[in-house]
């Protein structure tokens, strides 16, 4: 995993946010791909005895549900549902700014909307490889407790245990992705404007 050494207050949590007055498009991706375990941070290997942590053998077939209601509908740089999804363009910021532990597998994106509409490799899928224990639970909030992870109310990251890394996945709970700031500030300089980044303090799940 590629590190740097942090800093104060260095991790955001990457998440998604749609224009003003815009929606996401809901997608859809069906099984065996969506069957993957793409939120465990272990790496993809056709030598693994557990199907759901071998790659996807085939370009992955990504649906447009019909939109609901008249605002108009965007699609997401970044997304985890149904499975982690970014374009083309965020993948290689990332890359860019010295991100080395992806996992990467071609995907179609079918039907798609708009005018004009993305091309058909507009999404690449992504597992991030490498989870981290980085949460410091005596300053987090935490809610009630989960089979499988925990569930915070607020976070708080403990950046010696985050060891620098530049892109991971929260050990504690594995649905948050942690970016190191310079990561943010590569991505921001390449025109993406269109990704959340929250401080760990103002992320729930």
């Amino acid at each position: 995993m590629s590190i740097r050494q942090p800093s104060v207050g260095s991790y955001y949590v990457l998440d998604w946010t749609t224009p003003l007055a815009a929606e996401r498009h809901t997608l859809e991706v069906a099984y065996p791909a969506r069957g993957k375990r793409w939120k465990s941070g272990h790496a993809f290997t056709a030598a693994n005895d557990d199907d759901e942590l071998q790659p996807p053998v085939v370009a992955i077939e990504v649906r447009t549900s019909t939109p609901s209601g008249r605002s108009p509908h965007v699609y997401p740089e970044y997304t985890s549902q149904p499975i982690p999804l970014m374009t083309r363009r965020l993948v290689a910021a990332l890359e860019g700014a010295g991100v080395g532990n992806l996992q990467l597998y071609q995907t179609s994106l079918i039907d798609a909307l708009g005018a004009p509409p993305p091309p058909p490799d507009h999404y690449l899928a992504v597992n991030i490889v490498g989870r981290v224990a980085a949460a410091n639970l005596a300053s987090s909030t935490l809610g009630g407790e989960r089979a499988t992870s925990m569930d915070f109310h607020s976070l708080t990251i403990d950046e010696a245990r985050a060891r620098g890394a530049l892109l991971f996945r929260l050990a504690e709970n594995p649905s948050a992705v942690l970016a190191h700031a310079s990561v943010r500030a590569h991505v921001v300089s390449c025109g993406i404007d269109t990704l959340t980044w929250l401080a760990p303090e103002e992320w729930a799940g």
